[in-house]
């Protein structure tokens, strides 16, 4: 899907950058198609994972402080939409990309109300793994931006649990 109003264009919202992770749903620091996510002998907190995933999508400098679950907010996205930012409103595709870690967020969401706006289950595209198909945003989306922080919490949830299991990995092959 793409997150851009006005199509795609620069900043890594779409284009090379997309149809790289939409292609390969690859990345080391999401653990998407492989456990990754370690650096220097530690796992990455979801913070550190997010980051370092919007790094490795080659986005703007502007865009990196961006790709935290604190500063990816309605404000920036906001911000972002009608210029007031440095980053590129085509970069919130990529930056979506990396704070869903590719993950299928949708139950998450319907328990969270997400679906509850004038655009009902529309809004749920926000919380689905990437697709092979683009998806042009229209005004019909709009109210699902109530619910950015409700679908947020999702991916924040399921990242922290992934950050928790996969610290826990070690002790479970283990033999006590």
């Amino acid at each position: 899907m793409c997150l851009s109003m006005g199509g795609c264009g620069g900043g890594g919202g779409c284009g090379h950058c997309c149809a790289r992770a939409k292609g390969s749903k690859t990345f080391s620091a999401s653990g998407i198609g492989g456990r990754g996510g370690e650096r220097l002998g530690r796992r990455l907190n979801p913070n550190e994972r997010f980051f370092e995933c919007c790094k490795e999508q080659q986005l703007p400098l502007s865009c990196l402080n961006k790709c935290s679950y604190s500063n990816y907010n309605q404000v920036t996205i906001r911000n972002m939409f009608f210029g007031f930012d440095a980053c590129p409103i085509q970069a919130a595709n990529t930056i979506h990309f990396c704070a869903t870690r590719g993950v299928d967020h949708r139950q998450c969401c319907a328990r969270n109300g997400v679906t509850t706006t004038l655009a009902g289950s529309k809004c749920l595209i926000f919380c689905a793994p990437p697709s092979q198909n683009e998806t042009r945003l229209d005004f019909s989306f709009m109210p699902c931006y109530e619910r950015f922080e409700r679908m947020k919490s999702c991916f924040w949830k399921n990242a922290v649990s992934e950050s928790i299991n996969g610290q826990l990995e070690p002790f479970r092959r283990s033999s006590f």
